[in-house]
């Protein structure tokens, strides 16, 4: 950043913090419409949404050239939130999110669990953390490229023996995704059965199915959270929501692989 991008920062921030989002979006369009910096960028779009100008945010959101605009998540997150009005946009939430997730080589599911987590830690308003945070991410993901690895390489193996043997793997819905703060979801499955547990102020639901009786598993997944639901012949269906995707998906792998092995 120059010192002049400096200058219009200071004057920008300090016309946000009095609400005077006019002066933002007039000062803007005036001087540095074709800037790159997202810092600049963010303020702009978040005045025109605190004028409710929308049309013109959907009209400057779609002449963006996200190639060239360093990546930001608090910049992504309120872009992915005017997006996700439905407001006749030139394109979607998921299309937003696969254009500046290819940047980086990650999955659009990936880089939207990634910005998500980066809000509930509340890092992004300081930047020294980003080019530190960045390359956890991708050592993370190298990590768990790996991890899957070994996963399936263990899975391959076990499904060699009929005598194994999974434990417990236990699941909770979670608060980014709507879940409860208070009284979460839980689903935990073993080498035998599927429970599903949900308390309440004065007392605890939870069902189960056998792994036996299971006959289908559907799960859905968006960029706002997933759903699971197991059904079986005649022992009830259980549904859980609130769940990340990479749960729900984990979940299904797991009870057909029981019932392969248990055939």
């Amino acid at each position: 950043m120059d010192n002049k991008e400096k200058e219009y920062l200071n004057k920008i921030e300090l016309w946000n913090k009095n609400k005077n989002y006019r002066l933002v979006i007039d000062f803007f369009e005036e001087r540095i419409e074709s800037s790159n910096n997202p810092n600049l960028i963010y303020y702009y779009i978040r005045a025109m949404v605190k004028e409710q100008e929308f049309n013109k945010a959907n009209s400057y959101i779609s002449r963006l050239s996200f190639s060239e605009i360093p990546e930001d998540y608090r910049l992504d997150r309120l872009i992915l939130g005017i997006l996700d009005r439905g407001d006749n946009f030139d394109y979607d939430s998921q299309s937003f999110f696969e254009k500046r997730a290819d940047l980086l080589g990650l999955t659009s599911e990936t880089y939207l669990d990634k910005s998500i987590d980066y809000m509930a830690v509340g890092m992004v308003e300081n930047e020294n953390h980003w080019e530190e945070y960045m390359s956890d991410i991708k050592e993370e993901i190298e990590q768990k490229r790996e991890e899957e690895e070994k996963l399936n390489n263990q899975i391959a193996m076990e499904e060699k023996s009929e005598e194994v043997s999974f434990g417990l793997h236990e699941y909770t819905s979670s608060l980014l995704f709507g879940g409860s703060a208070v009284f979460p979801e839980n689903l935990s499955i073993d080498d035998q059965k599927v429970t599903w547990e949900k308390r309440s102020l004065f007392s605890k639901n939870s069902k189960y199915i056998q792994i036996k009786n299971i006959t289908s598993v559907h799960i859905n997944t968006s960029l706002t959270g997933a759903s699971i639901s197991i059904h079986s012949n005649g022992f009830g269906i259980i549904h859980a929501s609130n769940f990340r995707n990479s749960d729900v998906k984990e979940i299904k792998s797991l009870i057909e692989h029981l019932q392969k092995i248990n055939k």
